[in-house]
């Protein structure tokens, strides 16, 4: 009996799906002025997709994706009569992603679309500098001679999401569409700096 009706929705359930796996590597070498630097960049996306027809008149959607980005940038300066220096910035996000969308043809002329969205986003950014001028250059252009920069910080979102929409034909030239969506950010940052 449940087995039966578990059975059922199954078969007639579409499943596709996406994967991207994409990794870029670049290496900057100048020897001219003494620098150096490395960017290194990462993506992976993937989509799920479930598609059920409940009937001639009524469709439902649902999507589930998961793209994570990570991106490394650090380099090096050393040409001591002007400036020695030193940069790392790494960055990464993961999202975690939830749609649906419910489509009700009420009559030939007249759709119903309905759904919700859910989105969950971490992310985390590491920065750090340093750099060491000589007196008189430092001088020249107003700087100390020494500086540093550090920045090591957890970011989370959460969107929520609802949406309803109505398009009618009116005529055999002439489409009307209202809706509405209404949705929740919420945006949590935890700040350390060193």
């Amino acid at each position: 009996t449940a087995a039966v009706a578990v059975a059922g929705i199954l078969s007639a359930l579409r499943v596709t799906g996406n994967l991207l796996i994409a990794r870029d590597e670049f290496r900057i070498v100048d020897e001219d002025s003494h620098e150096q630097g490395d960017l290194e960049g990462r993506s992976r996306y993937l989509w799920l997709r479930f598609d059920r027809e409940w009937g001639p008149t009524l469709q439902a959607s649902l999507w589930v994706g998961q793209p994570r980005i990570e991106s490394a940038r650090t380099g090096t300066a050393s040409e001591p009569l002007i400036a020695l220096g030193s940069v790392e910035d790494r960055r990464h996000s993961q999202l975690t992603d939830v749609r649906t969308r419910v489509d009700w043809q009420l009559h030939p002329r007249h759709l119903l679309q309905a759904g919700f969205e859910l989105t969950d986003e971490k992310g985390h950014y590491l920065y750090n500098s340093e750099a060491l001028f000589p007196d008189d250059v430092a001088t020249l252009f107003d700087r100390p001679t020494q500086f540093e920069r550090a920045l090591d910080t957890d970011a989370d979102r959460r969107r929520g999401a609802v949406f309803l929409s109505y398009r009618g034909r009116i005529g055999d030239s002439l489409i009307a569409e209202i809706g509405g969506r209404t949705q929740t950010p919420r945006i949590r940052q935890i700040r350390k700096t060193n």
